[in-house]
């Protein structure tokens, strides 16, 4: 909008005549309508800026995944830590009775002083094994707190029951292309392991994220290009005055408009080939990453099948302690054995055990990376 006012009418010269006009104050005013129909390089970008915010969401759901990942190691780790320390807790009792065995021997005259000495450092020594584990526990604890993000030192009670049951609830595999399948934990090794590799190569996160690059990188070749093509525009403008001359004060006028940047030199040229080279080493980046995906399933794979043999052994070896102690209990109760060799199998008994509750707990963080690693 736009406004005169002249001191005196204003006066035009029209065909060698001196016109006045009648208008002192005057106003004129516009106003003008675009619509962009082709702007190949705004619609580009557009595709550019969704395939980026595609590959950030992939990124931020892979990166939750590492850190729930991170979370169960954490808490497996004070698991086995929180068994060892039970363990170190019974061998101290162990050691303890034993000093009082050794020191009752020596009153009635069938031990001598080194005896008792020995049997008070071994004591001793399981002592100071006893505190560190609790110190281990500590540490293990205030990681876990911290990976948390809550205060190192705070009290917490832990339940390591719920890792074990999480591991043994039962899984559905769906494959990209097949149909689900149900499975429980251990039947994730009868599947062969090239299988899980096509499954992991069709559902992390990470080859979602190559592809969206790819196609981003496509995306900047074809807006490289579209910097030769012009931008059409069509627009209609509204006119209006307050001149008394003017016949007609109100009136429209529609057009089409085109505009076309002007070639400046190896500029645009260097932006395409830019653009080429950096859509090839996206293709190499995605089949590095497919390499490092598979590597880490056959990694995977192994651990898992390491962790559930280490899981049968533990199994037999507990069993086994446990049959132990029953024989070594009732010899005791008979008078064949003294009360330090029913200690040593009671002590021996508890050992396999906290290496059965330890190997459950490595087996089930393994059971719950695979699936990790495989792209859930």
């Amino acid at each position: 909008m736009t406004r005169f006012r002249f001191s005196q009418p204003p006066v035009i010269a029209f065909e060698g005549t001196q016109v006045q006009m009648q208008d002192q104050n005057l106003h004129r005013g516009s106003v003008q309508i675009l619509q962009p129909i082709f702007t190949p390089g705004e619609w580009l970008m557009y595709r550019s800026a969704k395939r980026g915010q595609e590959i950030a969401t992939l990124v931020r759901e892979r990166t939750g995944q590492m850190i729930e990942l991170s979370v169960v190691s954490l808490f497996c780790e004070c698991c086995s830590l929180s068994e060892e320390v039970a363990e170190r807790e019974k061998d101290v009792a162990a050691a303890q009775q034993i000093l009082k065995q050794a020191e009752s021997f020596r009153l009635a005259g069938y031990a001598t002083d080194t005896d008792v000495d020995r049997a008070h450092a071994g004591a001793m020594e399981h002592e100071r094994g006893y505190a560190k584990a609790q110190r281990e526990v500590a540490l293990a604890l205030a990681r876990l707190l911290q990976g948390l993000n809550l205060w190192p030192l705070a009290d917490v009670k832990l339940k390591p029951e719920s890792l074990l049951e999480a591991a043994g609830r039962r899984l559905t595999v769906r494959t990209p292309g097949e149909a689900p399948r149900d499975m429980v934990p251990r039947d994730l090794l009868t599947v062969p392991v090239e299988r899980w590799m096509l499954h992991a190569m069709l559902s992390r996160p990470e080859m979602h994220a190559q592809d969206r690059t790819i196609a981003l990188r496509r995306n900047e070749v074809l807006r490289s290009l579209a910097m030769f093509l012009p931008n059409l525009v069509v627009f209609a403008n509204y006119y209006t005055t307050s001149d008394s001359y003017m016949v007609n004060q109100e009136y429209w006028g529609t057009g089409l408009q085109a505009s076309l940047s002007a070639f400046v030199g190896f500029r645009d040229v260097q932006s395409y080939r830019k653009a080429r080279q950096q859509e090839k080493g996206a293709y190499v980046e995605r089949e590095e990453a497919t390499m490092m995906i598979l590597l880490q399933v056959v990694e995977a794979h192994k651990n898992l099948k390491d962790a559930q043999q280490n899981l049968d052994v533990a199994e037999a070896s507990a069993m086994a302690a446990e049959k132990m102690l029953a024989d070594v209990n009732s010899q005791y109760r008979s008078g064949l054995v003294e009360l330090s060799q029913l200690l040593e199998a009671q002590a021996a008994c508890a050992e396999a055990r906290a290496r059965w509750r330890s190997a459950a707990f490595t087996d089930a963080v393994a059971l719950y990376a695979f699936p990790q690693c495989t792209g859930r």
